[in-house]
């Protein structure tokens, strides 16, 4: 029989089950089962829809938590085209509630406030707020580090005092330009230390690099978590994300939830200058992560190297402008590491050689050429396609003289002290790329050196435009021409990074590591078999700068693997872990272009 219930009468009553009866009942069970509380209707919806969203439907807010370019904004309603069946679930139990998923979401962020650990009002969260920063504006910045990083000698360095007394003192946003192993992550650790009752939201834009936050807050004795959609991060004190799920609704929800709480204390953007790279199809996200000023906490960006004719790009893009920002500038410039070109010519050189210890990091220019250069020098390959890439990068911390070929993508993730040589297999992308790759070199302060290898006659690797303005791109390209002419390689860096004139190494401190063009002894020629020399003509030396992988299995290669010995050439090279691998000076610059 049909008829307007869900449920048909009482057999023994013949009573309907009609709102009003729903409504008698619960709020009777309820009483009885809440010790006094009843539960009328309205409140039994919102209760009802709160449990769906936590216990049935399979994304915790928002249907989006990927680690590619999510484009939609976070405001726009929902779109149901195209939605797979976990977004169908969560949308049909929103539906019953009469919202859009969206609205849903932003709704029931005060629901999912009321979690262990959290105050439930409004008064609460804001009373725990003031606190945290009572705390932090009392604190006595030197003493709280020394005491953080179990060392009563440790002194602030360069800007790291009055950029953390503007953090301390709420100021936003603030933008750090450090050196490389300046200790810019002081300036959200030791915040989130003092206070850890808080939450401390930093943007890393390599897993790399965010394994090495969270091994090192974990030693400090700070929470710190990596952001995952379904075990929200709400009791750690600093929560890493990738540029791609910051812009997500997962992840925006998140963020409403901490503010709602008045738990969100700052929101930090490490490796800022990404967002200055003009090639469309790298990290789109970093583009839109001015979309985290809505969370409406302190802003702070951190880099090491802004050169000071981007700095109003930079702040376009972060959607700020100079007048607000609080910007604190170190020179940049590394004066334990020494900048090189090596220029190997095809008849037969002699050279000095010398014995360093420690790591060394070689550059190519893409990951096929990566792979054939890790077989010819016995070492491991790291770049977007390694599929253990973790265990790779593991395993060259690990092995105090070890070697890894790898492509750029690791130029912002590592942070391993002992790094001695740096290798550029041909010119880098832009100068501003070399800049942050060659920064890996001797983090440890100890003497390092950076070598570009760059054989006379090779053709320019056949990169993608760094920039699609023509009139940037050639601007970048005339930056890298300076850099390898035949001027000292500090001038053009110090000047591009930091807008410091100078005219020579040297020139202020005697300690400072020179350079190939102001250091008279150094040479880095090598010894070539004469078969490298009559297989490898002009013509085809200069076809290897276009096409860097496809000779590196070329008969002059395989001959000159049975001969390692003869081919020691650089100071680098000769660290390189066995026989074989000495060959890199010669063999990859040869082979690689």
């Amino acid at each position: 029989m049909r008829q307007a219930y869900l449920w048909g009468p009482d057999p023994g009553t013949g009573r309907d089950w009609s709102s009003d009866r729903l409504r008698e009942v619960l709020k009777r069970e309820t009483t009885i089962g809440l010790n006094g509380q009843a539960i009328h209707l309205n409140a039994y919806r919102d209760i009802a829809i709160g449990i769906s969203r936590r216990f049935i439907r399979l994304s915790s807010v928002f249907p989006n938590n990927t680690q590619q370019d999510v484009r939609a904004e976070a405001s726009q309603e929902d779109d149901e085209e195209g939605m797979n069946a976990k977004q169908w679930i969560g949308h049909i139990a929103d539906l019953q509630a009469a919202y859009s998923s969206h609205v849903a979401g932003m709704i029931y962020g005060r629901g999912i406030t009321e979690q262990p650990g959290f105050v439930s009002t409004d008064n609460g969260g804001a009373e725990s707020r003031t606190e945290r920063r009572w705390q932090l504006t009392q604190a006595a910045i030197e003493p709280e580090i020394q005491r953080m990083m179990g060392n009563s000698e440790l002194r602030l360095r360069g800007v790291q005092a009055p950029a953390l007394e503007a953090i301390q003192q709420g100021q936003s946003p603030v933008v750090a330009v450090m050196p490389t192993g300046g200790g810019k992550s002081l300036l959200f650790m030791l915040p989130a230390w003092i206070s850890p009752r808080g939450v401390t939201v930093v943007v890393v834009p390599l897993i790399a690099l965010r394994g090495d936050i969270v091994h090192r807050c974990r030693q400090l004795g700070i929470s710190c978590v990596a952001w995952e959609s379904r075990r929200p991060a709400d009791q750690a004190s600093i929560v890493l994300v990738t540029p791609e799920s910051a812009i997500t609704e997962d992840f925006m929800t998140f963020l409403n939830r901490q503010r709602l709480c008045h738990r969100l204390d700052r929101i930090v953007i490490d490796k800022c200058h990404v967002v200055l790279n003009d090639q469309t199809n790298f990290r789109p996200a970093m583009a839109q992560l001015g979309r985290l000023l809505v969370a409406q906490a302190q802003m702070i960006y951190l880099t090491a190297t802004l050169p000071p004719t981007a700095e109003n790009q930079l702040f376009q893009r972060l959607r700020t402008s100079r007048e607000k920002v609080h910007l604190f500038r170190s020179r940049t410039h590394r004066m334990n590491v020494a900048y090189r070109l090596w220029q190997p010519t095809v008849p037969n050189q002699y050279a000095n050689s010398y014995h360093w210890a420690g790591r060394v990091v070689i550059y190519g220019p893409t990951t096929k050429a990566i792979d054939k250069l890790a077989q010819l020098v016995e070492c491991e390959a790291y770049h977007s396609k390694t599929i253990d890439r973790s265990g790779v990068l593991a395993r060259f911390q690990a092995d105090t003289t070890g070697v890894v070929a790898a492509t750029t993508t690791l130029g912002m993730g590592v942070d391993i002290p002992n790094i001695r040589s740096i290798i550029h297999i041909g010119l880098p992308r832009s100068l501003l790329d070399y800049a942050q790759e060659s920064g890996r070199a001797g983090r440890d302060g100890r003497r390092s050196e950076a070598i570009i290898v760059q054989p006379h006659g090779f053709l320019r690797p056949k990169w993608d435009p760094i920039h699609e303005d023509p009139v940037k791109a050639q601007a970048e390209q005339y930056r890298l021409d300076r850099y390898i002419s035949p001027d000292c390689r500090r001038v053009i860096l110090n000047e591009y990074l930091d807008s410091y004139q100078r005219q020579y190494c040297r020139e202020s401190d005697d300690t400072e590591q020179r350079c190939d063009r102001c250091d008279e002894h150094w040479q880095a020629n090598e010894e070539v078999v004469s078969e490298l020399a009559s297989e490898l003509g002009s013509e085809a030396a200069r076809q290897l700068g276009s096409e860097p992988a496809r000779q590196l299995a070329s008969e002059p290669a395989r001959q000159l693997a049975s001969e390692p010995a003869r081919q020691l050439a650089s100071e680098p090279a000769r660290q390189l872990a066995s026989e074989p691998a000495r060959q890199l000076a010669s063999e990859a610059a040869s082979q690689l272009g």
